[in-house]
């Protein structure tokens, strides 16, 4: 028993051997350094045994992707100068195709004198289409400009009128549209049913009066009242009239309520 006693004590008064490194739980942490690619920017990330720490936050910029090819469709174009629409895609596409804002590039265009209409399309990766509509000029507005189809005002932006083919309003009223719509009411009364010779001039005075010339030389004036009806009266007689004076009217005055004043070409 005392033998066994002994022993207990010898084996408490024991010096125990030093721990073996690395064995056991007791560990390190490692250092690891992370790159990651954050919205454009390189960041390095440090870990260490107190956690993660920002060492650097490096700003990448990537090349943008440029506009190479323009793509111009929308039928024929004849005064819309292709130099000119290259430079508003160069403008508006100089960031790169990311940042062309394909809405303010389409009214830029629309403010260029002879386009009407424009849509623009972005194709990836490095295309934009134009859709371009030109404007189609119906009318002179006396030597400043242009009506379109719709009767709006276009600068005449270099072109010379005098040799273009086409009917003038001569007015200092602003409103072009009925203005327009007025002439070409006239012209199609004029055109039925005997094919009257066209409008080529309509002068509108300060009152409102005004004057057609039609081709030929006839001037032809209806004053500022129930206009159409005094023209559908001439159209209807004139054939007979003109037949009658052998086509040397030279002005015919259709302010009257039932009747008109002719004035006749002088024989010199």
């Amino acid at each position: 028993m005392a033998q066994q006693s002994g022993k207990r004590r010898e084996s408490r008064n024991r010096i125990k051997p030093a721990a073996r490194q690395g064995g056991g739980r007791r560990f390190v942490l490692a250092t690891a350094v992370i790159t990651l690619l954050v919205g454009g920017g390189l960041a390095t990330l440090y870990w260490e045994a107190y956690g993660p720490q920002w060492l650097e936050n490096i700003q990448v910029q990537p090349a943008p992707i440029m506009v190479k090819q323009v793509t111009l469709t929308g039928g024929r174009i004849l005064h819309v100068e292709p130099e000119r629409v290259k430079a508003l895609v160069d403008q508006y596409g100089k960031e790169g195709m990311l940042l062309l804002d394909p809405e303010q590039l389409r009214v830029a265009l629309e403010e260029e004198q002879w386009i009407y209409r424009a849509r623009v399309r972005k194709v990836w990766p490095d295309q934009v289409e134009l859709w371009i509509k030109e404007q189609q000029a119906a009318a002179r507005w006396g030597e400043r400009g242009y009506l379109n189809l719709s009767g709006e005002f276009f600068e005449k932006d270099g072109e010379a009128l005098a040799s273009v083919s086409l009917p003038i309003i001569e007015a200092s009223q602003q409103d072009t549209v009925s203005l327009y719509q007025q002439l070409m009411r006239f012209s199609a009364i004029l055109s039925h049913p005997a094919g009257n010779n066209p409008i080529i001039k309509m002068v509108v005075d300060q009152r409102g009066a005004i004057t057609l010339y039609v081709e030929g030389g006839l001037e032809l004036s209806l004053g500022r009242r129930l206009m159409e009806q005094r023209l559908r009266r001439w159209a209807g007689q004139s054939a007979v009239i003109m037949g009658e004076f052998s086509e040397k009217v030279r002005k015919v005055d259709l302010r009257y309520e039932r009747g008109m004043v002719l004035e006749l070409k002088s024989n010199g």
